[in-house]
């Protein structure tokens, strides 16, 4: 009967809890109040996201009757399933909580452990302040003496600085004679290759033409019959 099964579920419910109850590895101290609000109130979510599937169960088992062991067992595993998935989703974010929970504690203990630090960076801060003024009231005194020697390095830097300026202008002033003489110098030089272009011209025409002119002359006095040596 439906009663029989629902008593029989209750039963498997309850040994199911005890087993995995028993091999949990942290001790919370707050689980047995979960497990109080959720058999007081199980159609309420914990906290965590996560729903008892107990009524679930439940209302599958009664509006459907159950013929064979062999469906009871098969709704037996899954209430069995949901449950162990459930409590292990529950125990993980347990043990996420407990590690952020022990991170916040490494944090403030590192906080409290460092407080001497703290303080003797404060102190040391302090004792800063107090060299740097006294190191302000000795340099006080030797600022004229500064100040006169920084007004002579300055003027004698803006006399440099007028001297660079000269020679500057007077690099500029003989960069610009040297590049007129060179152009002058290039047309003397392209003048002068007119000039001997003409003469090698002139000299090669003037060969030529008396060439001709010896070998004419020596064809004509050259005796009869002796013109072939000649």
């Amino acid at each position: 009967t439906d009663t029989e099964l629902g008593g029989y579920v209750r039963e498997f419910e309850m040994r199911v809890r005890q087993d995995t109850a028993g091999g949990f590895r942290a001790d919370y101290g707050f689980v047995a109040t979960v497990d109080r609000e959720i058999m007081r109130d199980p159609e309420r979510e914990v906290g965590y996201g996560i729903t008892d599937s107990w009524d679930e169960i439940v209302e599958t088992l009664q509006g459907a009757p159950v013929s064979t062991d062999t469906e009871l067992g098969g709704y037996v595993r899954e209430f069995e399933m949901r449950v162990r998935q459930d409590t292990d989703e529950i125990y993980m974010r347990l043990d996420d909580e407990q590690i952020e929970r022990q991170l916040l504690a490494g944090r403030l203990n590192m906080l409290f452990r460092d407080r001497r630090a703290h303080a003797y960076i404060r102190q040391l801060m302090k004792t800063e302040a107090r060299m740097s003024r006294e190191a302000w009231v000795r340099a006080t005194d030797a600022s004229d003496l500064v100040h006169g020697e920084v007004m002579s390095l300055r003027t004698t830097v803006l006399g440099q600085i007028l001297e660079i300026r000269e020679l500057q202008a007077t690099d500029r002033r003989r960069s610009t004679e040297i590049l007129e003489l060179r152009t002058a110098l290039q047309g003397q030089v392209k003048a002068l290759q007119g000039q001997v272009t003409a003469l090698q011209a002139r000299v090669t025409n003037f060969t030529g033409t008396a060439g001709t002119c010896w070998r004419s002359y020596t064809v004509r006095d050259c005796p009869r019959g002796t013109s072939q040596r000649c």
